[in-house]
């Protein structure tokens, strides 16, 4: 029986770990990420304490410009493998307890924030959605703004005594058709999207 590891793959793999992979790849991923991690490892656990996506910048900085998220989850799972979830646990807790001790309310720390939403939506733009939510609304989908649109001209739901919309009777309307009946939208949210 022939052995699914190409016998020239198992010169990338560290000493002591088992694998049984396809490819030279693979091999190569696996050596880099133990080489990797144990560089981290023990700058993961120093003083003061560091994020892993400060090391995916320093170690990965090709990665991490077009991709950080990737980038920090290698780092992530690079260190993860060599420190153990007990003492990761404890790493984790003494980052939390010094970060309660940042004065949040200062400028410094303002600066900071403010750069990093910055950095944030050049790198993965702005979700409308997810900050929508975050206030407790419901963005208008493209069907529910072309409804408005059909609605707000319509003789049927004009004001009887002028010739404007009756955009409570609209909101109503979008309510029940979109989100059923629930109350999502009002008559100055109809008024203000249509004006």
């Amino acid at each position: 029986m022939q052995s699914a590891v190409k016998s020239d793959a198992t010169r990338f793999i560290p000493p002591g770990i088992f694998y049984a992979g396809a490819d030279d790849s693979r091999a190569a991923a696996i050596q880099w990420m133990y080489q990797l991690g144990s560089k981290l490892a023990d700058r993961y656990r120093s003083e003061p304490p560091t994020a892993c996506i400060v090391f995916a910048a320093e170690y990965l900085p090709d990665i991490f410009e077009s991709y950080p998220q990737v980038a920090t989850k290698a780092v992530e799972n690079a260190v993860g493998r060599l420190i153990g979830p007990d003492e990761r646990r404890k790493l984790r807790r003494r980052r939390l307890q010094l970060m309660a001790l940042v004065d949040h309310a200062s400028d410094a720390f303002r600066e900071h924030c403010r750069k990093a939403a910055k950095k944030r939506y050049e790198v993965a733009g702005v979700d409308v959605s997810a900050m929508l939510a975050g206030r407790g609304r419901t963005a208008w989908s493209e069907a529910e703004k072309m409804r408005l649109r059909v609605l707000s001209v319509d003789p049927a739901h004009r004001h009887p005594s002028s010739d404007h919309p009756n955009w409570k009777e609209i909101a109503e309307t979008l309510n029940s058709e979109f989100h059923e009946g629930n109350q999502i939208r009002y008559a100055n949210s109809a008024m203000s999207m249509v004006t």
